[in-house]
């Protein structure tokens, strides 16, 4: 190719050269570049032509011929980022670098400059090294830069102020970016996110109704909106999600967390609920109690004036006079009703509870009742010989057997009425039977509820029975009903029961030496009642056992007995069982725990162990297991 047209050429005369070399650098020019020369043995710099004027270095008053000129215009801060790099292609430490740097106008000005340095290859063995080097103003692109930089901050101050987070997704379902707040807990990292497919991170049915959406946001062009809900570490999260075109391909979804939103909105259902229910209450507070009031007020009133007569025998006398006294005794249960409901109501009943004897209870509630059942009923008592002694308050569950035994009279005309007292392993049971009219099955669930009545003609308010069932449970214990319709019911309650307290069961002998101390107790912290009847089976004959149904139970039982050994339930909802063997740690150091697990699972095993357990075990309970357990231990 002839030299004059390729001037790229080095070829031919001088002048051919020089022309090309000017068809270089004006090219360079108009692109804002320059070319440059440094000699280290004679120190001298050298440009080429239009260098100031091409780099825009003339409009802003900048002119130097020599290196020391140069680095005098370079901003104060640059300067030694820059005589370090000049030094490293001086010293021979690199072969080529680049450099950025900003020079200062007379005015003020600022231009953004980067130099391109080289050693000169011809020069190796000269005894000082020349640098060739192209300069470029770069100003255009830093201002860029730094506009994408700040629109970025900008941006990312944005996202972080705002609750919500996003996720673009192709027409493939695929998420291809994450939009999120740093302060915003994703459950998975960002990596973990990208290049997934919405089916991965939700339920089908979820998955489908996103994909859907996906779908019709790049058919139609529209928003959609979703709402999602998703469990992640058993804890439920609500989320709304907005679904909008993105590009041709792409959908972006804006999703926000709801989950406190829609608690909030629950707990405001829920009060609305108890409050409509209370307002319920009220109103059907006021109709019975008005009602009930007034009737035996009427006939209190009404006997009192006809007892005044001078012409009754001294007959009508005494039973208008048995009137005035019945209708004061319900007149009297209704006021102490009315008075236990409220103070109910407000957790203000206080409690008496000290050590008392149960068995004589039955015998006085026998004696008070015998003489008032109805002609064809009898009254039929059960107790223990030996004394009972517990932990309770004595008057409180006296008021909860008068309402039992006051029911039972009052539904039953022919049978027979039982009062009952059984001492079980770990509590007492009190019991009242009668062989009245029963209650339906669809009011058994209802009969502990505030004014709820079987029978709407019947007196009273419907207090009663919500009064006893407060007061055992404040007492620690458990109500239970069963009842068939037209054979009659069975009214009972469980009291915590220590029977180091005062009676020992002859029939009950202690497996092991180390347990026939009085006193060593084998707690079972179960909530699968059937499970323990069937380790009680197992070992009733041998052992004094004890039961609790949740974590809070064991601890309140964990205080009042000190067992020797506990058999807790490791799988309790929330944790409950870890966190009753921590309570257990904290107040006695040498109970013996055997954490329970439903199966095998070695690393829980270790965990147990490390929250303080003594031994692991696995259901179902083996005789030989627990022997082997039990002899280890003590």
């Amino acid at each position: 190719m002839d030299a004059e047209f390729n001037f790229l050429s080095t070829e031919g005369d001088s002048e051919v050269v020089k022309r090309n070399c000017r068809k270089i650098i004006s090219i360079l020019g108009a692109h804002k570049v320059a070319l440059w020369f440094y000699d280290g043995s004679t120190k001298c710099i050298g440009y080429s032509d239009d260098f100031f004027k091409n780099l825009g270095l003339e409009e802003i008053g900048i002119q130097y011929d020599t290196y020391e000129g140069f680095i005098h215009s370079v901003h104060p801060n640059d300067v030694v980022n820059y005589l370090n790099v000049f030094h490293s292609i001086m010293s021979g430490a690199e072969q080529m670098l680049k450099v950025r740097f900003r020079t200062i106008g007379l005015n003020e000005q600022t231009l953004w400059l980067e130099d391109s340095l080289f050693t000169c290859p011809e020069c190796k063995d000269a005894s000082a090294p020349r640098i060739i080097g192209y300069r470029t103003n770069i100003t255009n692109r830093v201002e860029e830069e730094n506009r994408t930089q700040y629109i970025e901050s900008y941006s990312r101050k944005i996202i972080d102020a705002f609750p919500d987070f996003g996720f673009i997704f192709d027409n493939k379902y695929k998420m291809i970016d994450v939009i999120a707040s740093q302060h915003i807990n994703l459950f998975h990292t960002r990596e973990e996110l990208i290049g997934h497919t919405v089916s991965e991170f939700y339920e089908p049915e979820d998955a489908i109704a996103i994909m859907k959406i996906i779908d019709e946001c790049l058919s139609t062009g529209t928003i959609k909106e979703l709402e999602l809900k998703m469990t992640f570490n058993e804890v439920v999260f609500h989320f709304q999600a907005r679904y909008s075109p993105f590009s041709d391909h792409e959908v972006l979804a804006i999703i926000r967390d709801v989950t406190e939103k829609v608690k909030q909105i629950e707990a405001l259902e829920e009060a609305r609920k108890k409050a409509e229910e209370a307002e319920r209450l009220k109103t059907a507070f006021l109709a019975s109690v008005s009602h009930e009031i007034r009737t035996p007020l009427n006939a209190i009133l009404g006997f009192s004036e006809l007892i005044t007569m001078n012409d009754l025998s001294p007959e009508e006398k005494n039973t208008y006079a048995s009137l005035i006294r019945s209708n004061s005794d319900l007149f009297l249960k209704l006021i102490n009703d009315i008075i236990d409901f409220s103070q109910f109501e407000a957790t203000e009943m206080a409690l008496n509870v000290q050590r008392v004897e149960m068995t004589h209870l039955i015998r006085d509630l026998y004696e008070l009742y015998a003489v008032k059942m109805k002609p064809g009923v009898k009254l039929i008592a059960g107790a223990p010989n030996e004394e009972i002694w517990m932990q309770t308050d004595l008057n409180r569950v006296t008021q909860v057997m008068h309402n039992f035994i006051t029911n039972a009279i009052k539904n039953t005309d022919k049978g027979d009425i039982l009062i009952n007292l059984i001492p079980l392993k770990d509590n007492i049971k009190l019991s009242v039977s009668d062989t009245g009219k029963g209650i339906p099955a669809d009011k058994l669930e209802k009969i502990f509820e505030m004014f709820e009545k079987v029978d709407e003609f019947s007196q009273g308010i419907g207090l009663g029975l919500p009064i006893a069932k407060r007061i055992v449970q404040r007492l620690g214990g458990r109500i239970e009903v069963d009842s068939e319709l037209g054979k009659g019911s069975t009214f009972s309650f469980y009291l915590p029961w220590d029977a180091s307290l005062g009676y020992t069961d002859t029939s009950i002998n202690l497996m092991k030496e180390q347990l026939s101390d009085l006193g060593k107790i084998v707690l079972v912290v179960d909530p699968d009642k059937r499970a323990f009847l069937e380790l009680h089976d197992m070992l009733a004959n041998d052992l004094r056992l004890a039961w609790a149904r949740s974590a809070d139970e064991s601890v309140r039982s964990f205080v009042r007995m000190h067992p020797a050994i506990v058999l807790m339930s490791m799988e309790l909802p929330d944790n409950q069982g870890w966190e009753a063997v921590r309570k257990m740690r904290q107040l006695s150091s040498n109970v013996r725990i055997v954490g329970l697990f439903e199966r095998t699972e070695y690393n829980r095993f270790k965990e147990a162990l490390a929250a303080g357990c003594n031994e692991v075990m696995a259901k179902p309970y083996s005789l030989v297991r627990l022997n082997s357990i039990f002899s280890r231990l003590l």
